[in-house]
């Protein structure tokens, strides 16, 4: 009983409940436009998650990361070099033998070092692959790495390496067992527009040891795509052909681009069995005994290669 309004009360409400009811029929079609334009823009705005997701527009560049199935994809193969090229068996002897040593021009060193480590470029912060060929008659040997790379540590490096023909145009090494060596390096531009960014290097190590006086032309190719890379050098103690090196980064460049675009690059020929992956140099030259027993083994072998052409050559000349 406390509860009940006062009769008036409750007399007034009814004679307002259909006042009230025809009100709201007249305006409910005029509001109903401006209710669901603020319904629609409180549903665009209450979800600034779906905003955050929402998939960039067509001019948007999307920087592709570089898998380890596609870094064996991008690699060349012994038909991107030309005749006579076969899947290698391992680091070439003239590694151990005339790129091993030290030097007290901190950048030379750096040269050094990165040359018989193949890291001239760093190492990758992501996918890579290595792979390798000789050249029996020639005693050459090329040697082709892809990877991913931070992008910045990347360009430094590149930009390092334009500078080594004048750093390092000429200096003289000491290899593991106290003899010398001269190193010369200069320029050695690859074609223009291949990849974003390259850059290449031709080295001649001149080795004045006490019993053999040797020669090692090495020239050095890198191409930038996007965040990754490619880097490969062409050696030996015979002449080296600068085609097989252009050839080799103009192939490996266009199977790059091909896997980081999502195309399949061409086939390679099939290659024999037991032509994986190579393994790379020690990342340590040191000058331990283990190192120098390995330089006077890969000095043997120098002679003994050297010796058995002379052999060939004479004969030849009978």
């Amino acid at each position: 009983m406390l509860n009940r309004p006062p009769r008036r009360a409750r007399r007034t409400a009814a004679v307002l409940a259909p006042a009230l009811a025809a009100a709201a029929l007249l305006t409910t079609a005029g509001c109903s436009g401006v209710l669901g334009g603020a319904a629609e823009g409180a549903a665009a705005s209450a979800s600034p998650v779906a905003a955050r997701t929402a998939p960039p527009s067509p001019s948007v560049t999307v920087a592709h990361t570089l898998t380890e199935a596609q870094a064996k994809s991008a690699l060349v193969g012994p038909a991107d070099l030309g005749e006579g090229w076969t899947p290698t068996e391992g680091a070439a002897t003239w590694r151990d033998a005339l790129l091993k040593g030290t030097s007290d021009v901190p950048t030379c060193q750096r040269l050094l070092d990165g040359l018989y480590a193949e890291n001239l470029l760093g190492e990758p912060a992501g996918a890579r692959a290595v792979t390798g060929f000789d050249d029996a008659e020639d005693q050459a040997q090329v040697r082709h790495r892809t990877g991913a790379y931070d992008r910045a540590a990347l360009d430094a490096s590149l930009a390092w390496l334009r500078t080594v023909p004048e750093t390092c145009g000429q200096f003289t090494a000491t290899d593991v067992r106290g003899g010398q060596f001269t190193v010369r390096t200069e320029a050695a531009p690859l074609p223009a527009g291949l990849g974003e960014a390259r850059e290449g290097l031709r080295v001649v190590v001149n080795s004045d040891g006490s019993n053999l006086p040797a020669v090692l032309t090495l020239d050095f190719a890198a191409v930038r795509v996007g965040d990754s890379a490619l880097s490969l050098t062409n050696g030996g103690l015979g002449e080296i052909d600068a085609d097989d090196t252009r050839r080799a980064a103009e192939a490996g460049t266009r199977r790059l681009r091909d896997v980081l675009a999502g195309r399949t690059p061409q086939a390679r020929p099939s290659e024999p069995a037991g032509s994986a992956e190579p393994p790379a140099p020690s990342a340590s030259p040191g000058a331990g005994e283990d190192e120098q027993n390995e330089q006077d083994e890969a000095y043997g072998e120098i002679e003994e290669d050297q010796g058995n052409q002379e052999a060939q050559e004479e004969q030849g000349n009978e």
